[in-house]
């Protein structure tokens, strides 16, 4: 408090008993009031208040400048991890150095307190002669440096008070600054070790795999002489690294951050951009390299007939064999079901194409081995089997690949082999339980697999019953009596619309013997007429509908009567389940 010399040429002015209580107030008045404009103790309790803001600000500088650094390529993510660790390390340092510094203010400001009440005790006993020889003067003066000190202590007191809390919130700003560059951290250890370990997959083929998806045609030696070669040169990897760290930026959006990095980049992001960045670099790198290099051979942009050309000159045999491989693995990935596929039975349309195959060749256009690349077709299309057609068309795009593409559709699902064993533990699950109601909507989430059609190409006549009962009910099925004979028989009576007369087909005596004889293709009409002719407006009237269900009781009782009254009887079991079905439909449709 340099003020305090001053301070001591003003209060000469007035009287000499008032200068040391004067002296006192102008130092209180500068320690509670003046300074800074609030006084000592108001300021830092304002800037304790505000600690937050500062906080956030020193972050946020300090933030700035170590993502830039890392932006420019100055510092690595590790680097800029193990700096904020050791700035950590040096707010810890000095903050277990404050409650050290708190406790000397404190006794310094006690001994200065004493300092001061000891000049005033001597102020009170100087004497008329001890004034005139300038006592007071020389009390003013000392006193003076006793109150700079005094304060000086009390404003340490606070200031390291406030330091305290101001460096706890800086170590636990700085710490999450440092998990967040952590994070940051481990996002690119564990892309790069992801884009490490595909390159040592692709530069790893000791011989061709023909069961890969992609089959690749190269020498592994070569390939990695060439990144050798390539890593290092540091003006090429240099400017590669800064178009990563430029490209990743840019998904960061206007206040790039190390939080926003590892929030709004994911790993899969992460990938997809180094991998598309270091693609376009190493093709650049390559060519730059071929131009100054004339004498080596090029990786990229190798026209893959040419590559075959002279992989197999001379050795027709040896290419012959190796198209009949490539053509055997490119077939289907799905086993289909010879016996759903010929199967022949009533309700499977005739003469409609099915399971029809394709085989397509992408082949790159070469001009100047235009008669390698016709060899090439001719020996795609003897290797495919059968009569299955072949395609073979020329790309003027990836000159380093041959696509093979084997296509079969147009098959229903049940000619599948893998739906059988499906159709099997599906069966053996609702045979499990004594729900079947709740298990069918546990596999089907929404109904009960009944609003969908089978699956199979259905054979049991009993599905078809409660079709048959209805049919009867609605005198679809009419009892016709032969003239001639004079016997009764059921028969399922059509209207021919083109012509307008009516088709009957002879069902049996009766609906037992129906059920034993009746053919599926025929029970398969009930099931499309029934369905038509109960949405129609006269079907659908409450007595209407009564009606109906009376009938289809009545004709149960009939058949039971015709099984002679046996309730065990399968036959009857299967016309009282179709009862059932059939009157509940009715009582659906209300």
């Amino acid at each position: 408090m340099d003020a305090t010399r001053a301070f001591d040429e003003l209060v000469r002015e007035r009287e000499p008993n008032s200068w040391l209580n004067e002296l006192e107030k102008l130092c209180a008045q500068r320690y509670d009031e003046d300074y800074r404009g609030l006084g000592v103790r108001k300021f830092y309790e304002t800037k304790l208040a505000a600690r937050k803001d500062h906080v956030r600000e020193i972050r946020r500088y300090v933030e700035s400048e170590l993502f830039k650094e890392w932006e420019n390529g100055v510092r690595s993510m590790h680097d800029l991890s193990r700096l904020v660790n050791a700035l950590i390390g040096a707010l810890d340092e000095r903050l277990k150095a404050v409650d050290g510094r708190i406790t000397k203010a404190k006794e310094n400001e006690e001994v200065a307190t004493k300092k001061v009440a000891a000049n005033r005790t001597e102020w009170a006993k100087v004497g008329f002669l001890s004034q005139f020889l300038g006592k007071r003067r020389s009390l003013l003066h000392a006193q003076g440096e006793c109150l700079r000190e005094l304060y000086i202590y009390r404003t340490q007191f606070e200031a390291w008070n406030f330091a305290k809390r101001l460096l706890q919130d800086l170590i636990t700003e700085f710490t999450r600054l440092g998990t967040d560059i952590q994070n940051c951290t481990a996002l690119i250890d564990d892309g790069i070790k992801e884009f490490k370990d595909r390159i040592a997959q692709r530069c790893n083929d000791e011989k061709l795999d023909l069961r890969q998806s992609v089959v690749r045609l190269y020498k592994p030696e070569e390939v990695k002489e060439f990144a050798v070669d390539l890593d290092r040169e540091k003006d090429v990897q240099s400017p590669q690294a800064q178009e990563v760290r430029e490209a990743l930026i840019e998904q960061l959006g206007e206040n790039p951050s190390f939080a926003a990095f590892h929030s709004r980049i994911a790993e899969q992001r992460f990938f997809d951009v180094l991998e598309q960045k270091c693609e376009a670099s190493a093709v650049a790198a390559h060519d730059n390299l071929i131009a100054v290099n004339k004498e080596r051979s090029p990786l990229f942009g190798v026209n893959i007939v040419g590559t075959l050309r002279r992989e197999y000159s001379g050795d027709e045999e040896g290419l012959r064999t190796f198209i009949h491989d490539l053509v055997s693995r490119a077939g289907n990935y799905l086993d289909f079901d010879l016996g759903e596929v010929n199967r022949v039975a009533p309700g499977i349309p005739t003469g409609v194409p099915t399971k029809l195959s394709e085989f397509m060749v992408i082949i790159p256009r070469a001009q100047e081995y235009a008669g390698f690349a016709e060899k090439l077709r001719g020996l795609f299309r003897q290797q495919v089997a059968g009569d299955i057609p072949v395609h073979a068309i020329e790309s003027d795009t990836k000159p380093n690949e041959i696509t093979l593409i084997s296509v079969t559709n147009l098959f229903p699902l049940r000619y599948l082999k893998p739906l059988r064993f499906l159709k099997e533990r599906y069966d053996i699950r609702l045979r499990q339980t004594d729900k079947p109601e709740r298990i069918k909507l546990e596999l089907h989430c929404e109904g009960d697999g009944t609003q969908h059609p089978d699956l199979y190409v259905t054979t049991d006549i009993k599905k078809y019953l409660p079709y048959i009962m209805l049919a009867k009910a609605l005198q679809l099925i009419q009892p016709i009596t032969n003239p001639v004979t004079g016997n009764t028989e059921l028969y399922l009576v059509e209207l021919d619309k083109d012509v307008g007369l009516e088709n009957r087909v002879k069902l049996g005596k009766n609906l037992s013997d129906a059920f034993e004889t009746l053919d599926v293709a025929v029970a398969q009409k009930f099931e499309d007429s029934i369905g038509k002719l109960l949405t129609e407006p006269d079907y659908r009237h409450r007595e209407k509908r009564s009606a109906l269900m009376e009938c289809v009781r009545e004709d149960l009782k009939v058949v039971l009567s015709e099984r002679r009254g046996d309730i065990e009887d399968e036959v009857y079991k299967c016309f009282e389940g179709a009862a059932r079905k059939a009157i509940q439909s009715l009582q659906a449709t209300d």
